[in-house]
């Protein structure tokens, strides 16, 4: 039962994300030389930007209604490994995906699902959408440098171009905050590319190389198992 409520929860964190990606391909696809074209496209992304908007604030209320009633939680980000026991039972996880080709932050990353991912060699499992990645990435970075990720909030470089915010101390500057402790609070509404451009950012910030993010995909770990 925990499972499944918790596949569910997830499910709708995903598909979420998913909305975000197909409504950057419309708009992609889209002939720009063609004003028709264009003047229909931009009409398109207002209602479907609404209508992602509602289902966003629909399924976050869902949400919290189960966790609340089944005490059931969506995601619990996972800390580095605390033992020797737990690193190696992580470390054996990621010999198994060895076999697979694993991915880098050069990637386009839209209808994908990451099932793990190391930073520096240090594992982490049980991240099953973007936002979960990004939500232990940020927690495991507080850890490492609290001052660098105290001060996210005051870096312009999570500030998009038309002024929106990444990080803050207040939420209701985000469309959909995620309380991730020590008083940063981090927008959650993201693109699955969003999250990849967000992490870049967030490496070097904390003065760390691209190449020590590697992640793994679930579809690789499926299409393995099928094969």
């Amino acid at each position: 039962m925990h499972e499944r409520i918790q596949s569910i929860l997830t499910n709708l964190e995903a598909v979420g994300e998913d909305l975000l990606a197909l409504s950057d391909d419309i708009w992609l696809n889209i002939d720009h030389n063609d004003s028709e074209a264009v003047t229909k496209g931009a009409q398109f992304k207002i209602d479907f930007n609404g209508a992602v908007n509602e289902f966003q604030a629909a399924s976050a209320r869902l949400s919290r209604l189960v966790e609340d009633f089944t005490e059931v939680s969506t995601f619990e980000a996972p800390h580095a490994p605390a033992s020797a026991e737990e690193r190696e039972r992580r470390e054996r996880i990621i010999a198994a995906l060895d076999r697979r080709i694993p991915h880098n932050l050069e990637e386009d990353f839209r209808y994908k699902r990451p099932v793990v991912f190391t930073l520096n060699g240090v594992p982490f499992d049980g991240t099953n959408t973007w936002s979960q990645v990004h939500e232990t990435l940020c927690r495991y970075l507080a850890t490492l440098k609290p001052d660098v990720f105290d001060a996210l909030p005051d870096n312009t470089d999570f500030t998009s171009s038309k002024g929106r915010k990444y990080f803050s101390r207040d939420a209701t500057d985000l469309r959909g905050p995620g309380y991730y402790g020590r008083g940063v609070v981090e927008e959650t509404n993201l693109s699955a590319n969003l999250i990849r451009d967000n992490i870049r950012r967030l490496l070097g910030t904390f003065g760390i190389q691209e190449d020590a993010f590697i992640v793994y995909l679930r579809q690789d770990r499926d299409a393995e198992q099928e094969g």
